[in-house]
């Protein structure tokens, strides 16, 4: 083998390599929840809660992410639709802290804040939450308690991110897999964790399973790393025998 094929060859692995670790970090792009892709099909199952609007139950979540097939406390955000109880609702899931499309404008550090400051009842947490998500138009609470909320959210909450312990808002879109048929588009809480991923927030009394660290990352590193001192080694090795 030639002194440019070996190079070349090295070479190529090595773009690969930084590919790889690129796709990585792209993967977790700062968001400190870890979720299936949009691609990745989830059903919910909606009932009635006594402590949130309702309960919401996924299934078919695969593992390794920081949600997972079990009953989290859910909210509604979409006022143009139902959300059926007891029945199966295909979605995709989404962070509030990178929301895409019509998500993306509506005011979701205020939606994590009233999730992590409520008072009163049920329906006077679900008022503040209509009325910062403008998806149906403006909403006007008719609740005394929820207008305290907006009123303490609008006055302390311009720029609360959820940190440890805390919640933070998962976004669960319909997807439309035979029946065109309005679905609603709803909310769950997840408990941010201390490493930055987020913990099942379930309704089911249970602390919840952590999120797994992604340690791929510092395997790329690693192949990058070992590939250039291969390259290095290939080199000494091929000067030397022209000596």
């Amino acid at each position: 083998m030639t002194q440019k094929n070996l190079i070349l060859i090295v070479a190529t692995a090595i773009l690969l390599s930084s590919a790889f670790l690129i796709g990585c970090t792209n993967a977790v792009d700062g968001d400190p929840l870890r979720l299936p892709s949009s691609g990745t099909v989830i059903i919910l199952e909606a009932s009635n809660s006594t402590q949130a609007y309702f309960d919401s139950t996924l299934r078919d979540v695969p593992d390794g992410y920081d949600v997972t097939n079990a009953t989290y406390l859910g909210w509604c955000i979409d006022r143009s639709a139902e959300m059926t109880r007891l029945t199966p609702h295909t979605i995709n899931l989404y962070s509030s802290f990178s929301p895409t499309g019509e998500l993306a404008s509506e005011n979701w550090t205020m939606v994590n804040y009233v999730l992590n400051h409520k008072q009163g009842e049920v329906q006077d947490v679900q008022e503040a939450i209509w009325y910062f998500i403008d998806m149906n138009g403006t909403y006007t609470p008719k609740s005394s308690v929820a207008l305290a909320i907006i009123d303490d959210a609008e006055t302390n909450g311009n720029e609360f991110v959820p940190a440890e312990g805390q919640i933070a808002a998962v976004i669960a879109y319909p997807v439309y897999v035979t029946d065109p048929t309005p679905v609603q588009i709803s909310i769950f809480e997840v408990t941010v964790s201390s490493d930055g991923s987020g913990q099942n927030n379930p309704d089911d009394g249970s602390e919840g399973s952590s999120g797994i660290v992604n340690n791929d990352v510092f395997v790329a590193i690693a192949v990058v790393v070992a590939l250039v001192a291969v390259v290095i080694v290939a080199l000494l090795i091929i000067r030397r025998r022209r000596k």
